[in-house]
């Protein structure tokens, strides 16, 4: 009987599109999560789980796609035309990143009342934002927050909402609720805190920043989405 192929680690990624000049910072600090992964967990394969924004998320992708045994998934807030108008280069990058993962078009939010979903709208816009941030946060086994210490939730969609969706493991506000309850593909919260590891932009660049390794040690492989 042949032992059965290790179950893949996914690795979630959400952080700020805007680094403040701390690019080289970030990618080392991800970097050395990966490398501590691929000593730790030397069997599995690994996913990088990212939506492919500008930023820490393609910083991510870059990375996984550069190790052997690695590979990236890219869950996508909207049609890939649709989300590339919200790249200021028109989206080059993006579909340069797509054409060589698996892409993952999320389908857009039920309608409210008898309404249609209107994409041009900021709120509307924002909340599948949000959708795909929750995605990321429930698929993966460890997920990576790159932001400044302290920030707290603000904008829908923004870094430290998911964050804190992943620490408590359990919406805190009506829009986030009306994601769950609008979203064909988001499942009911876990109500329960899952792993996450935070790179700080406030003090990565003078101080140096090193994975934890209890919280490398307690993720467990997953079924990739």
């Amino acid at each position: 009987m042949t032992s059965p192929d290790p179950l893949p680690l996914v690795i979630g990624i959400t952080g700020k599109r805007d680094l403040k000049g701390k690019e080289a910072a970030v990618r080392a600090a991800l970097a050395g999560v990966c490398a501590s992964l691929d000593r730790l967990y030397p069997q599995a394969p690994k996913i990088m789980l990212t939506a492919l924004a500008i930023g820490a998320d393609q910083l991510a992708a870059a990375l996984a796609e550069d190790r052997p045994g690695w590979s990236v998934v890219a869950p996508l807030p909207f049609a890939i035309d649709e989300y590339a108008k919200d790249f200021a280069d028109g989206g080059a990058a993006l579909r340069a990143f797509a054409r060589r993962t698996r892409v993952i078009e999320l389908p857009v939010l039920r309608p409210v009342g008898h309404g249609v979903v209107d994409l041009a709208d900021k709120r509307e816009r924002s909340l599948h934002y949000e959708q795909v941030g929750l995605f990321i946060s429930d698929h993966c086994s460890l997920l990576l927050v790159v932001k400044r210490a302290g920030e707290q939730p603000g904008d829908l969609g923004g870094t430290a909402r998911i964050a804190r969706y992943r620490s408590t493991g359990d919406c805190y506000d009506e829009e986030m609720e009306s994601v769950f309850r609008r979203s064909k593909v988001l499942r009911e919260p876990p109500h329960l805190a899952q792993p996450l590891m935070t790179i700080d932009l406030t003090t990565i660049d003078t101080t140096p920043w090193i994975p934890s390794p209890e919280i490398l040690r307690s993720i467990e492989p997953r079924p990739s989405p």
